[in-house]
């Protein structure tokens, strides 16, 4: 029972909590672009895919609990995650094959999404624990 509820609160709830967020953003990008409900936004495949990643990019969050020096730990963290998204979005969603180089642009605005959310992280981790 106890390691059930453990893999609930490192796996599951992250991965769910991790979901709902991409699905928000997904639906605040429908609406700000005036996607048409005629035409199909989210399907079931792309549920599953968006679970997936979720779950994935969960996964790579325990890089963070290895004995390595922190630039290691945030690259192979990086590394791992970009390579998540090119894998259930990029292949397992199809996109490559209509859009190749389409694909590329939308990994490095990933890339660059990660950054701006990892460096205000590291910035505030610094200066915690400068406090301390």
């Amino acid at each position: 029972m106890k390691h059930l509820k453990s893999i609930l609160y490192q796996l599951i709830y992250p991965t769910c909590a991790l979901a709902v967020a991409l699905l928000a953003l997904f639906m605040v990008i429908l609406f700000t672009t005036n996607t048409s409900y005629a035409q199909p936004g989210l399907t079931p495949q792309g549920f599953g895919l968006i679970l997936l990643f979720s779950f994935l990019t969960v996964l790579t969050t325990r890089i963070f609990s290895l004995k390595l020096h922190l630039g290691l730990r945030v690259t192979i963290h990086f590394i791992a995650c970009t390579l998540t998204f090119v894998i259930c979005f990029i292949f397992l969603g199809g996109y490559y094959a209509d859009h190749g180089a389409t694909s590329l642009l939308i990994t490095l605005l990933f890339a660059l999404i990660y950054f701006l959310i990892c460096i205000p992280i590291l910035l505030i981790r610094r200066h915690v624990l400068a406090k301390k």
